[in-house]
Formats: structure tokens, sequence, C-alpha cells
């Protein structure tokens, strides 16, 4: 029981890519996300933390957060989900944050 109560994030550590200086760091998800479950709860927390209110489709301050579902790579029938979480400008006229889910076998990789 101990070692699942430390994989929070469900492997205990994402990926943080900076596409404007290309650095590319490791950090912990616990216990940062130990209250959400699912790929969708995990972008949206990163949002409420970092992303500033009225932030725009194109600004700097935008993220693209690619998160797995608890079950990815489970073998648990139709478990391999993906939630792409950013401000998507196709919410006219005012651009809002929204989920996209994949449903692929690429969460596995």
């Amino acid at each position: 029981m101990d070692t699942i109560k430390k994989r929070y994030g469900y492997t205990g550590q994402g990926l943080r890519v900076n596409l404007t200086t290309g650095k590319i760091t490791k950090e912990p998800t616990f216990p940062r996300f130990k209250d959400e479950i699912g790929g969708t709860a995990l972008g949206y927390r990163v949002f409420w933390d970092e992303v500033p209110p009225k932030t725009q489709p194109l600004d700097e301050a935008n993220k693209i957060v690619i998160a797995p579902g608890p079950f990815s790579g489970s073998g648990a029938l139709c478990s391999s989900r993906t939630s792409i979480t950013t401000i998507y400008p196709t919410i006219y006229p005012m651009p809002m944050i929204a989920s996209a889910t994949s449903a692929a076998i690429w969460p596995l990789a």
C-alpha cells in the first residue's frame, strides 16, 4: 500500500517542455496532484495554478497539457485515454479552456 501512495500523477513525475527556450525538465507530481484523478483534471489544475486570467490562445502564457488517464497502460479495456488541455482558439467569440481526448495506444509508449 505504501508504494501506491507515492505514485500520484500516475508515475510520480512529469515532463515539462518550454517551447520558447527549448528547456526540458522533469518535475515531481506529488504532492501537487494528489487530489486530481484523470488527465483532464491534471490539465485543469495546471491552468488554475499557472495560467493568468484573460490569457489568449496565441499568448506565450498559454500552455498545452498532455496528460494520461489513470488506467493508461494497465491493460484494462477502453482505458487508454489521454487528455490534451489548452485554451483553444476555435471557441468563438471568447476563447476558453477545453480538453480533447484521444483513445489511442500512444499513452502506452
